[in-house]
């Protein structure tokens, strides 16, 4: 036991106001006490915070207070400090109160120091018989590094280490002296604190250790594990809390607990932004990782690009840095599949400022990057996050290139299918156009067979009319419902020129619009289509060399349907049907009975043919066309005569023009030439037959020339003249004369011998008298005329005297068709 005559004893003395009694501080001093002054009792109170208080003498008086509130005070927070009212002028009435409120004594102004001295050395006697208690509870509370807290039965704190005050957030001991306990109980928790606190300090039971939330004074929420014991404490009953701060150790728990819970949801995830999404949502709040950044890999670009970020990546992850080709880590982890751990964030991956101590580069195998920026202690964490992530991205790639498969195989069957179909109606087309004779059985068959299969909703051939630019409708088929009445088709610069049909003809290219809801240009048109169901269209020149015979167009009920592939298909289709139709106008202006007859006079300017270039090279070269012999595989054996050229020159031009196959002299004099030709496309005369002219003379010099022409009876004489001059200049109608061919038994003389005649018979026997064969004396020999085709002397013979003796049979044996 201390004895109190020699120790110095730290007193605390309350001065009320103009409170001066020197001569009790000297009496003080004089007994051993170290006097310290105290203006307030809040000043007081802090210094018995600190815990080197021995006593207090308080004078009643005291600014905003008196001494009894501040004996009641002392006495709610530390209950074993002694303390004497000595007020400046007392009574018996203040004597009382301040005893009823467990003042040590009371000591009035009328009498000495002495007295006041001797009360105080009393009552620290008392208490110091009683010290060596105190002493170990304060000495363990004071050194343990765990906290400690010693509370009354009421829960109020008589007691605590500085491990308490700093789990709490306080600033000093005094702030927690004499506060209860459910002050820092988190409001969920307080019945069960309650109800332990019963068990502790009333029924004297042990607690815990039991998990609870701590809320400090800042307003952060601390994690702990505490376990109580009853005790007493000088003789009142009282309760001991030892507490373990298990925060980090409960957030790791609760970090894990929530990541199980995205494993589960990330299993059933279909894409992997949609996971990351979810990890994103996640990590700020639940997983404690401010800062995370996916970069997955674009396989169209090659890039890596964020796909999902927490805002705080957002603020701070430099991606300039972090992406960069040749410096960027992120490019630098992906490419050599190992992590990056960066114990400075600001070193070229986030803002200096990030409030993080490491930044951690996860490779996620072939899909990316996972950048996460967070305080350290947190790899393994990570490691475990992207391990699930790669393998659930590998997941999603394996069932996406499934679903990938088994949707193409089933795309792939359909196309199938729908092809199959389509050949069927190019099957069924082209035996229709064997046996058609007219170009409008063709057309007919045409958007019949198209519309006769499910695959389209309506099919119609449109012709251009060059003059005014209209579409107007030849042939149709389908559900049409007054479509084609209700709509007006162009091929001008008007707003009804720029649909698939207008940019059809212009083009000579096929046009869809895969989505008549959505696809431009078909405003004009789109309401009155979508009202009859048509949901995508097809528009397909029907062209056979540069003449264009009209335009098919298609529409079908679904958007999407003309790909690429069945696009192909269709302009197979449409140069089939064109083809056929040349063919056929060809022919009927071969072997027409009613025929028109055009003389017209051209005039040119900057021809691009390369015949008019050649008459333009030098004053006085003419061309005159002598005959036109059809030869084998879409050429023509042309025999025509040039004055005012010498023949050398002439025969070095046709041999350079890429459209001659082949050229023979057929005769000479000194500034003309007759030549035999076989050319093919991009001929003036391949153009005159294609559009259903038969040329019977065709004079050229140069800026013009004389052309007469056969065409067909009901043939459109306007239009061909505008399709002359849009191709060649100028044109003037000189004459027209509408006549009949001489009539023979069943049919023209020119079909019969086409019937009679072998193609190759018939080539040699024109080409002969063409050639001046049967002349006298001959222009040409047979040895001559046999090498110009590419046959022997004998074989011209053999099929020159065959195609002879058909001939007279004809004239001669055939006598039963009158």
């Amino acid at each position: 036991m201390t004895n109190t005559t020699t120790r110095s004893r730290h007193l605390v003395f309350v001065d009320g106001p103009g409170d001066e009694r020197s001569s009790t501080r000297a009496a003080l001093s004089e007994a051993g006490f170290d006097v310290d002054s105290a203006d307030t009792a809040a000043a007081c109170l802090d210094a018995l915070a600190e815990g080197s208080v021995d006593a207090v003498v308080t004078a009643h008086e005291l600014p905003e207070s008196t001494g009894i509130e501040l004996i009641r005070s002392i006495r709610e927070r530390f209950a074993t400090i002694p303390v004497v009212l000595s007020p400046e002028g007392g009574s018996e009435r203040i004597a009382g109160k301040a005893l009823a409120e467990g003042a040590s004594g009371y000591v009035g102004s009328d009498q000495s120091p002495a007295v006041l001295v001797s009360r105080l050395e009393a009552c620290l006697a008392e208490r110091d018989s009683i010290d060596e208690e105190t002493g170990r509870y304060r000495n363990l509370i004071q050194t343990s590094p765990t906290p400690i807290n010693i509370f009354d039965e009421n829960g109020t704190t008589l007691w605590g280490n500085d491990a308490v005050v700093e789990l709490l957030g306080l600033s000093s001991r005094s702030e927690l002296i004499g506060r209860s306990i459910f002050d820092f109980i988190h409001p969920e928790d307080q019945a069960v604190a309650e109800s332990e606190l019963a068990e502790i300090v009333r029924e004297e039971i042990a607690t815990g250790p039991t998990y609870m939330r701590l809320v400090r004074d800042d307003g952060e929420i601390r994690r702990v594990r505490i376990a109580t014991a009853p005790g007493r404490f000088r003789g009142e009953r009282i309760g001991q809390a030892v507490a373990v701060d298990v925060t980090a150790l409960r957030t790791q728990e609760q970090r894990l607990e929530r990541l199980n819970e995205l494993l589960a949801e990330w299993i059933d995830g279909e894409t992997k932004a949609s996971i990351t999404e979810s990890l994103v949502g996640a990590a700020e709040a639940e997983l404690d990782l401010p800062i995370v950044t996916a970069l997955l890999l674009d396989d169209d670009t090659g890039e890596l690009r964020p796909v999902s970020q927490t805002d705080g990546a957002q603020t701070y992850v430099d991606e300039a840095a972090l992406l960069a080709r040749e410096e960027g880590l992120a490019w630098e982890v992906f490419l050599a599949g190992d992590p990056k751990v960066v114990d400075d964030p600001g070193d070229g991956i986030l803002e200096g400022s990030a409030p993080v101590e490491q930044a951690y580069l996860e490779p996620l195998g072939r899909h990316g990057v996972l950048v996460v920026g967070a305080d350290s202690g947190n790899r393994d964490f990570i490691e475990i996050i992207t391990e699930n992530l790669r393998a659930m991205f590998d997941r999603i790639e394996r069932e996406s290139l499934l679903s990938q498969r088994e949707t193409l195989l089933a795309e792939q069957n359909e196309r199938l299918g729908r092809l199959e179909r389509i050949n069927g109606v190019v099957r069924n087309v082209a035996e229709a156009v064997v046996g058609a004779s007219t170009r409008a059985e063709i057309e007919a068959a045409l958007c019949r067979e198209l519309v006769d299969t499910d695959l389209y909703m309506l099919a119609w051939v449109g012709e251009h009319e060059p003059s005014t630019g209209a579409v107007h409708p030849r042939a149709s088929a389908g559900d049409e419902r007054n479509y084609l009445d209700a709509v007006t088709i162009t091929a001008d610069d008007s707003a009804t020129g720029w649909g698939p049909a207008g940019r059809a003809v212009r083009t000579r290219e096929s046009q869809v619009v895969n989505d008549i809801l959505t696809d431009p240009p078909f405003e004009p048109w789109r309401e009155a289509a979508l009202e009859r169901g048509y949901r995508a269209g097809i528009s397909l020149p029907l062209a056979y060399r540069d003449s264009l015979y009209g335009v098919l167009n298609i529409y079908a009920t679904e958007s999407g349907v003309f790909d690429d592939l069945e696009r192909a298909v269709l302009e197979e289709l449409s140069d089939l049907v064109a083809h056929a139709i040349n063919a056929i106008e060809s022919k009927r202006a071969l072997v027409s009975d009613s025929v028109v007859e055009l003389e017209l006079e051209i005039e040119w300017e900057d021809s691009e043919y390369p015949l008019v270039e050649f008459l333009e090279a030098e004053s006085g070269r003419t061309f005159e066309l002598e005959a036109t012999i059809p030869a084998e595989e879409d050429t023509y054996r042309i025999i025509s005569t040039f004055e005012g050229v010498s023949p050398d020159a002439v025969e070095t031009f046709v041999e350079r023009t890429r459209t001659v196959h082949s050229v023979q002299l057929l005769g000479r004099r000194e500034n003309a030439c007759t030549v035999e030709c076989v050319v093919a496309d991009d001929n003036v005369v391949f153009w005159l037959i294609d559009h259903g002219a038969v040329p019977q003379t065709f004079t050229l010099s140069q800026g013009g020339g004389r052309l007469v022409v056969e065409l067909p009876g009901d043939a459109d004489v306007r239009q061909f003249i505008e399709m002359l001059a849009s191709e060649f200049g100028d044109v003037e109608l000189r004459g027209r004369r509408d006549h009949e061919r001489s009539v023979r038994p069943r049919q023209t003389f020119l079909t019969t011998v086409e019937d009679r005649l072998t193609d190759r018979q018939r080539e040699i026997l024109e080409t002969a008298y063409f050639s001046g064969y049967f002349e006298k004396p001959r222009r040409r020999t047979g040895g001559e005329i046999a090498e110009s085709i590419g046959i022997s002397q004998p074989t011209f013979s053999d099929h020159l005297r065959a195609s002879q003796r058909n001939l007279l049979e004809l004239l001669y044996e055939d006598r039963t068709v009158e």
